[in-house]
């Protein structure tokens, strides 16, 4: 059971900080192209939060209220009782990838959220809407710009960029003490079942990182 969810946990954190990553490579975008995967990327981020505070919701019922953890303790090395104290210390406190879940990533903003981040835009800002007779390349940016103004605000940074330095880092921190954590459960499972049978495969040279990307306009 434990080792089907931590399964799933890491398949979700790869899947979604790749993609976010993916989102953000063109390098030569116009204008409204990069208005678009800002929106995309935003959305992914939001996302990746509220797995990751599923994520600790899993660990508090699977991994200690299930006792797991008694058989576990004892084998983790170094790196990975540091990766789970972080995570507990984090959790433990107010943050920010709590309030995103609840607020942001698996609910749509409450109205008083919305007036709120409406109040605090200069009048002289320009909201902007994209439609297409494509319902996937429509791009409806005043949304996305109030959602991410709202969640920057939970950062308690009045300069917009260090507020998305420190959401975007938080996240990624994050993911990596999950990955840390989670990715040794895998290794003391395996070990405490010696059945396991491995196999080397090989898959042809993937591609490197930078040269991925994601675009949000599409055709077909």
């Amino acid at each position: 059971m434990f080792f089907v969810q931590c399964g799933n946990m890491l398949n979700d954190i790869s899947m979604l900080q790749k993609l976010s990553i993916f989102s953000m490579n063109n390098d030569k975008p116009t204008d409204t192209e990069r208005t678009a995967q800002i929106l995309q990327t935003m959305g992914l981020l939001r996302l990746q939060a509220g797995k990751l505070k599923e994520g600790w919701e899993l660990l508090q019922k699977h991994f200690f209220a299930a006792k797991v953890s008694k058989q576990y303790d004892p084998l983790f090395d170094e790196k990975e009782q540091k990766a789970l104290k972080s995570l507990t210390t984090y959790f433990g406190r107010p943050n920010i990838i709590f309030q995103i879940r609840n607020e942001f990533a698996f609910h749509y903003p409450s109205k008083d959220t919305i007036v709120k981040a409406l109040k605090a835009v200069p009048d002289s800002e320009v909201f902007e809407v994209f439609l297409s007779e494509h319902f996937g390349n429509c791009v409806f940016s005043m949304s996305n710009a109030l959602t991410t103004l709202s969640i920057l605000k939970l950062t308690k940074c009045s300069d917009v960029q260090k507020a998305m330095y420190k959401w975007v880092n938080e996240i990624r921190k994050v993911s990596q003490l999950f990955g840390e954590f989670l990715g040794g459960c895998i290794r003391v499972f395996a070990r405490r079942h010696s059945d396991f049978k491995y196999l080397d495969v090989e898959i042809p040279e993937p591609p490197d990182v930078n040269e991925v990307t994601l675009p949000y306009f599409i055709k077909g």
